[in-house]
């Protein structure tokens, strides 16, 4: 979501918590299939109190979308569990007695998901994302660097594993989203002449009817100027910079590298997948994924192994044969017969 448009969404979600807090509600269950947003803007946070939890439920196993979950484990004593899986705070998931600070942390959840578009810990079902919440701290770097500093800061206190040291009340998150709300753009507003900002048409002063009507006329008889040094402006605009994102990868110890003095890995003309040569064969990993996955029939693969230009197949030699495999499943298909040894590396053009 925009900034202008997340913050006071967010704003209204930490009101809603924090009248239920104060009627001694806690919620314990908050996440985006709980809010909802009216179409003049008004947001609703529903399902207060779990009421879906203490009834029997579909084995769904999708750990963004899974249901709220209900488990208990006596040979433990740990207790219930209850809550969704991705938006849980970690004592939640460990079946501890919760407090309000559990909203917060599910507060977080959200606001970094808003302001990012992914969830803070994501993995292949329900068991792998509990294990990330028990274990892994909240990636923050992941938040764009256009987010205002006040907001990431209350990501991280609202993020924090311990509860102890989490925001200990989400009043303190409403104060701080709105303040932050009042420095960043409002919601369909922007640059617009003799209009003041946040304000409904009916409410401005009685003057600025007057000063819209003469910034009319002004916009009027310069229009053709505008468009042409706009246009001008718009094909010679320096390029925007690409935000960086950085990661690292450990290759497993039991899958070496097949030929470490010569280049073994290639990367996607869309930068989201990446294969690498192993003793085993080639191995492909998507950034949406956590491990790579093993492409069968790719064994002995000598040379760097080459993309198409959709990033869709991956290129690559076995003497005496060049050949090409597709990523969405499927045996290598023989591209050409090699009439000498396997090229290092090759090129894949339309």
């Amino acid at each position: 979501m925009p900034i202008e448009d997340a913050l006071p969404t967010a704003t209204q979600i930490a009101e809603a918590l924090e009248a239920a807090h104060e009627q001694g509600v806690i919620h314990r269950d908050l996440k985006p299939a709980n809010i909802k947003v009216r179409h003049d803007g008004t947001v609703k946070v529903l399902d207060f109190g779990l009421a879906k939890a203490m009834q029997p439920e579909a084995s769904a196993i999708d750990a963004a979308t899974s249901p709220t979950m209900s488990l208990t484990a006596a040979a433990t004593q740990i207790g219930m569990v209850i809550g969704t899986a991705a938006y849980m705070a970690p004592e939640q998931a460990k079946g501890k007695a919760v407090d309000k600070r559990a909203d917060v942390w599910a507060f977080g959840c959200v606001l970094f998901e808003m302001l990012t578009g992914r969830k803070v810990f994501e993995a292949g079902d329900v068991s792998e994302v509990l294990a990330l919440v028990l274990v892994k701290d909240a990636d923050l770097t992941r938040v764009p660097t256009s987010v205002p500093e006040a907001v990431r800061t209350l990501l991280g206190r609202c993020l924090t594993r311990d509860p102890k040291d989490r925001l200990r009340d989400i009043g303190e998150a409403r104060v701080s989203l709105r303040a932050a709300s009042a420095v960043a753009p409002a919601p369909g507003t922007g640059s617009a002449p003799g209009v003041e900002a946040g304000l409904p048409a009916a409410a401005q002063p009685q003057g600025a009817t007057g000063r819209r009507s003469l910034v009319t006329a002004i916009a009027g008889s310069v229009v053709v100027t505008a468009l042409v040094a706009g246009f001008a402006g718009w094909t010679l605009r320096p390029a925007e910079p690409r935000e960086v994102s950085r990661f690292s990868y450990e290759i497993p110890s039991d899958t070496p590298l097949r030929i470490r003095s010569r280049g073994v890995i290639a990367v996607s003309p869309d930068g989201r997948r990446f294969v690498y040569n192993t003793v085993e064969g080639l191995h492909v990993r998507s950034m949406d994924q956590l491990d790579s996955q093993l492409l069968p029939g790719t064994e002995a693969t000598l040379g760097l192994p080459f993309f198409s230009p959709d990033g869709q197949s991956v290129g690559f030699s076995q003497t005496p044969q060049l050949k090409r495999i597709s990523l969405s499943g499927g045996a290598p298909v023989v591209i050409a017969e090699l009439s000498s040894g396997p090229p290092y590396s090759a090129t894949w053009t339309t």
